[in-house]
């Protein structure tokens, strides 16, 4: 499923869940931006890097309203603006955490198990492509059934 010139956004696009994200929308032929923490590079050849800090809370906030600002505004263009909220995701670094951490995770997951980083990308690459195409304004939960 090709994009053909869609742009993307990728918070923290160089590593863990950010890095497959990546590399699936620019093998959709999107045009991805990688906002990450400490602005460095993008994946070569992949994206365009942008600094910007998402860790903290009401920043998480903010850019979920700020989605849905986005989504209201400039749907009428067929510009389609979701979040994607994952649970804990098996990363870097999340192997660091102590194992109860972990394993209270897995407990509260109604799947068992923590997120890989390609379960996020996909739902990611899915939300920018034609069939994801009458989506928008949403915040789509990826975590198994964590916060249920």
């Amino acid at each position: 499923m090709k994009a053909a010139g869609r742009s993307a956004l990728v918070s923290g696009g160089q590593g863990g869940i950010g890095r497959p994200t990546v590399a699936a929308l620019a093998a959709a032929d999107h045009i991805v931006a990688v906002a990450d923490l400490d602005g460095s590079t993008a994946p070569p050849g992949a994206a365009e890097a942008i600094g910007c800090d998402l860790s903290d809370p009401a920043a998480c906030v903010s850019a979920v309203e700020v989605a849905k600002t986005v989504a209201r505004e400039v749907g009428r263009f067929g510009i389609r603006s979701n979040v994607v909220a994952p649970g804990m995701v098996r990363t870097p670094m999340t192997d660091a955490l102590p194992e109860e951490v972990k394993q209270q995770a897995r407990d509260d997951s109604c799947l068992g198990r923590l997120a890989e980083p390609k379960d996020i990308a996909s739902v990611i690459a899915f939300l920018a492509s034609p069939q994801a195409g009458h989506i928008t304004g949403q915040v789509i939960r990826v975590d198994g059934g964590q916060y249920l």
